[in-house]
């Protein structure tokens, strides 16, 4: 039987759970919303540094790369850290980038008043129960980028903003004349 385990973000945490889920022979895979690894260190301002020193703040079988030689790195050496251990413990396989994880169901085999009952997950004095599945949506979060490749700025009609926000705050949109034969024939490039 497959033992898979979903993991939510590649940060520290995820990197090292996918780790050790790895080396007990379980199948992890590891849902990543952005498109690279690092969580919420991806998502500082530029000023951002290490609060902890960095021998507090280390993977406790991987030491910070000689390269670092800051107490306090910056977020940015702090994510490539994060890189060279996913590398080093050959984890970027079993990571979905650009992969939201939007909702989990779980679907068991049991009453909700038999669940509810469990001192555990499982109810049986395990983590987790074997009759009982977890149904996973993700969101894939690559985002597109339109070029635009008309004659706008001629007109004063180039928007400040990509159309997709237009797109993402309505629940329908309304394209110019011909802009989906514009589209085909190359005049408006959509970029993923």
């Amino acid at each position: 039987m497959e033992m898979r385990v979903a993991i939510i973000r590649a940060g520290m945490s995820g990197l090292v759970a996918c780790k050790h889920l790895l080396q007990f022979g379980f199948k992890p895979v590891v849902f990543e919303a952005d498109d690279g690894i690092g969580g919420l260190w991806t998502h500082t301002i530029e000023s951002t540094k290490l609060q902890s020193t960095k021998q507090r703040y280390q993977f406790i079988d991987f030491p910070w790369l000689s390269s670092v030689k800051e107490d306090h790195p910056s977020h940015y050496q702090v994510v490539d850290y994060f890189n060279s251990y996913a590398q080093h413990f050959s984890l970027i396989p079993h990571i979905k980038f650009n992969s939201k994880v939007i909702d989990i169901d779980y679907v068991s085999g049991e009453s909700i008043e038999e669940m509810k009952s469990w001192e555990l997950w499982g109810g049986n004095g395990r983590p987790f129960g074997s009759k009982g599945t977890s149904h996973i949506t993700v969101q894939h979060t690559k985002k597109l980028s339109i070029k635009w490749k008309l004659p706008l700025k001629k007109y004063g009609m180039v928007p400040n903003h990509s159309i997709l926000q237009d797109l993402s705050t309505c629940l329908f949109g309304v394209f110019s004349n011909n802009f989906f034969d514009k589209l085909k024939e190359g005049s408006i490039l959509i970029k993923e």
